[in-house]
């Protein structure tokens, strides 16, 4: 198997995010380009198997801190533990620095353990914890510097 990577689109995203178990409440297509739409710039990152989606990673500028927001990513469950994720976040980062931004930020959810590792392992540091009811839908916010 062969994974090739390139900019995606908006309906790359909504097939990928199909096929994943851990997304309890689909984003619509409206909203994914109603905040690509109202951003200065925005990334979609997309890993094909032949011509067939099967990863992604979108984010856009959130604020004006100098900082790249990592929103959305996701790899279909039949095509994880190839490093797919990682290497779509190295890409992030890579087009990050080179648009100018001094680090990337994103949030997950406090029951989502392996996003954390995710995180932690590829040189974020937690900078923010937003409490919710259950607890396990608490926020932490992350952040790397490039």
């Amino acid at each position: 198997m062969q994974i090739s990577y390139r900019q995606g689109s908006v309906e790359d995203i909504l097939s990928i995010s199909a096929g994943i178990p851990e997304f309890e409440n689909l984003y619509a297509k409206e909203v994914y380009q109603e905040r690509f739409e109202h951003s200065p710039k925005h990334l979609i990152l997309v890993a094909y198997d032949q011509e067939t989606p099967v990863g992604f990673k979108a984010g856009y500028q959130k604020s004006n801190d100098g900082s790249f927001y990592s929103w959305m990513g996701a790899v279909l469950p039949a095509y994880r533990k190839q490093k797919i994720a990682k290497n779509l976040a190295d890409q992030m980062e890579d087009w990050a620095k080179k648009e100018g931004y001094s680090s990337i930020i994103f949030k997950t959810r406090n029951y989502l353990k392996a996003m954390q590792i995710f995180g932690i392992s590829n040189g974020f540091h937690i900078i923010d914890f937003e409490k919710r009811e259950p607890i396990e839908q608490s926020r932490i916010l992350l952040q790397k510097f490039l």
